[in-house]
């Protein structure tokens, strides 16, 4: 799995759940100041630019915080 993060309070929600639970996940930072996340190549993953993402093993994508 991979975590895709940035600054703001739903990112923020999912690391202090993640932390709380002692999960760890590589992670990548996606810089909203430069609107990455509505740019390839991550939108080609996430259409709707939505951050957090959750990227699962089978290459499926999350990006409802509490689904996560």
């Amino acid at each position: 799995m991979k975590f895709y993060n940035s600054l703001g309070p739903n990112p923020r929600c999912v690391r202090m759940f993640m932390a709380e639970k002692g999960i760890t996940l590589p992670s990548v930072e996606v810089n909203l100041l430069k609107a990455e996340n509505r740019k390839p190549p991550y939108t080609d993953r996430n259409p709707g630019g939505q951050v957090p993402a959750l990227e699962l093993d089978n290459g499926s994508l999350l990006a409802e915080t509490v689904a996560m």
